[in-house]
């Protein structure tokens, strides 16, 4: 029986090759980020070439399915992955696609667009399906010899199509314009199975527009408008696009004279649309807010709102309408999705404060459109209704984490009794993830803050990688996070767990809390070989104090480092 059980072969081992195939299929997605970035960055976590690479060695079963597969190598033309020195493993990873489509995707740079970028797209432009592509460089790096006559013709394979240019404007027409026409003239009756494109930076300007009269856009279902289209323009392309799932505006062009007289702009109605990305200022996106009526299933995002003055005055009408299309929107779906975390950041430059929401993940699934069903909300004023009413509303009534991050200017700008009034809501919340401006600013009432939280368990300390020293005031000897559970303790609701998260950044020791609070689980992290992070943890009280005296630690991490 032992025996049997001993070489009792893996789950994994017994899975029917289709369906190890289609795993590793799906492993060949790369991980966006459109909505934090202009351009695609791949995000945390390994890259599907690497991880490719490693699966192809696990087995031999595995290493078959792998090069018997074109189809998954295809999809792996990473230009960073494979921008070597030596071209020997990006030849491999070529005849290993053998004929089919392909994606390519990554930062093309002056250094190394003549070696690989540019001859891999002329040669086998016929067969790319995906293509999302960072041009990097001044306009001399791309003005000689850049082939894109290519681009002319044989587009009928693209499906989804993502260029920016991080340049200059005649850079970009120099790499953009064939023949003295913009890049997308050619898509018109080239481009049947187009389903995404997203174009910001450079590419668009006041000659050359985006195409809102093109064939091809009643089959996309993701779209990406640059700065320089005005609402108008936005809002006549979408009725050409039924199929919209995804839609993102940045900066949305402030043509105040055709606002002023407010044109018949049209209604429209996007029924499979469930994420809509807006970036400008509250004139403009709530003209957008106004006018699209997306599913109720439709997460909102809105980031770095500008320009609040409104052309010069404050225009507070045009503001109560932003909030009003904005509430329009944000109940049904919150009452769809009701969040589970919930972060709030105060930006304390320009008076903004941006409220992140998260419910759950989901991956979208064409994999190259991130869909975590977030939704980030930003308003010009912390004292907004909307908040209040959001984060007062029975849907928000189960969030179990809420985090206060703070960049490195701090949150101190927002008073404590602003503070204190925003987070006396959260009853359900059992995680507080917060720094130590956050936790003073709390503090300056501590009769109000006693009352907040009554089911908190866990308190996380961001840190923002700063040496540690006392500068809270005049007297005050402990952090305020050592404050902020002294406090709980008095008041009968006792911290569980304080998380201290990186080791690195804890250059004191913190052996104190083994006889202040026996047990509290202190959990930490640090580096070990290989640049993995290891979380380790301890409970005060069981007589190992040594164990909380961190600064032993940070030392010889420092002298290993140097």
């Amino acid at each position: 029986m032992l025996a049997t059980r001993r070489h009792a072969p893996a789950p994994i081992s017994v899975l029917h090759e289709e369906l190890l195939w289609k795993i590793f299929l799906l492993n060949t997605y790369p991980d966006f980020d459109y909505h934090v970035n202009d351009y695609p960055l791949i995000g945390s976590g390994d890259r599907p070439l690497t991880t490719a690479r490693q699966c192809s060695q696990v087995c031999r079963q595995w290493r078959s399915i792998y090069l018997s597969s074109s189809a998954i190598w295809g999809r792996l033309i990473d230009l960073d992955g494979l921008g070597q020195k030596t071209n020997k493993w990006r030849k491999e990873v070529v005849a290993r696609t053998g004929e089919a489509s392909l994606w390519v995707y990554g930062v093309a740079k002056p250094c190394n667009v003549h070696d690989f970028p540019v001859p891999f797209l002329r040669n086998n432009w016929r067969r790319v399906q995906r293509l999302f592509i960072t041009v990097v460089g001044d306009q001399n790096s791309y003005r000689q010899g850049f082939p894109v006559a290519f681009l002319q013709n044989n587009w009928r394979r693209v499906q989804r199509l993502f260029i920016t240019v991080i340049s200059g404007r005649d850079t970009s027409r120099t790499l953009l314009l064939l023949d003295r026409q913009p890049m997308w003239a050619f898509l018109e009756e080239s481009a049947p199975q187009l389903e995404s494109f997203r174009s910001f930076k450079g590419i668009f300007d006041q000659t050359y527009k985006f195409p809102i009269n093109a064939s091809w856009l009643r089959n996309l279902s993701s779209v990406a408008f640059p700065h320089t289209c005005t609402p108008k323009e936005i809002l006549n392309a979408l009725r050409r696009m039924p199929e919209l799932v995804s839609l993102t505006v940045f900066n949305p062009f402030p043509n105040y004279s055709e606002i002023s007289v407010h044109p018949g702009y049209p209604h429209i109605i996007l029924p499979k649309l469930r994420m809509l990305a807006l970036r400008g200022n509250p004139r403009t996106v709530g003209i957008l807010l106004e006018y699209i009526q997306p599913s109720a299933d439709c997460s909102i995002t809105i980031t770095r709102l500008i320009d609040i003055s409104m052309a010069g005055e404050d225009n507070w009408e045009e503001y109560e309408k932003y909030e009003k299309s904005l509430t329009v929107h944000i109940v049904p779906y919150f009452s769809l999705h009701p969040p589970s975390t919930v972060r709030l950041h105060f930006i304390s430059n320009k008076w903004r404060s941006a409220l992140s929401l998260e419910s759950y993940s989901a991956i979208g699934s064409d994999g190259l459109v991130s869909d975590d069903r977030r939704s980030i909300i930003e308003l010009p004023f912390p004292w907004s209704p909307v908040i209040y009413k959001l984060i007062a509303s029975a849907s928000f009534s189960r969030v179990t984490t809420l985090r206060i991050p703070s960049s490195r200017s701090g949150d101190e700008s927002a008073s404590a009794s602003l503070l204190v009034h925003l987070l006396k809501f959260f009853n359900s919340v059992t995680t507080f993830s917060a720094n130590d401006a956050v936790l003073y600013c709390l503090l300056q009432r501590p009769e109000k803050t006693s009352a907040l939280f009554p089911a908190l368990v866990t308190l996380e300390v961001i840190r923002l990688f700063l040496k540690e020293h006392n500068v809270w005031g005049e007297g005050v000897v402990a952090e305020p996070h050592e404050q902020f559970l002294k406090l709980r303790k008095e008041i009968g609701r006792p911290i569980s767990i304080l998380d201290l998260r990186p080791l690195s950044q804890l250059p004191r020791d913190r052996d104190n809390l083994e006889w202040e609070h026996p047990g509290l689980l202190v959990r930490w992290s640090r580096m070990i070989a290989n640049g993995e992070r290891r979380t380790e943890e301890y409970s005060c009280g069981d007589g190992y104090p040594e164990k909380l005296r961190f600064s032993s630690v940070v030392e010889g991490f420092e002298a290993r480092r140097n």
